[in-house]
């Protein structure tokens, strides 16, 4: 089974811009009750994969699409 990197918790307010199909998408980090929450669009995501994946429609590393560090 691979290996899932852990990632540092984004901080609070903080946003990730990626352009995409000629669209730019803005993904924002919510800490809400000590979790964070990524939206895209008034939307809410667990993860920046999912959110990157709402998006694409397809497979995606989330912290490379987003350039999370």
């Amino acid at each position: 089974m691979p290996q899932r990197k852990e990632h540092a918790m984004p901080k609070n307010n903080a946003s990730y811009v990626h352009n995409y199909k000629g669209q730019r998408y803005t993904l924002t980090v919510r800490i809400e009750n000590g979790a964070p929450f990524y939206y895209v669009n008034k939307a809410s995501f667990k993860t920046p994969t999912a959110a990157a994946k709402s998006i694409t429609g397809k497979e995606v590393n989330g912290w490379k699409f987003w350039h999370i560090d």
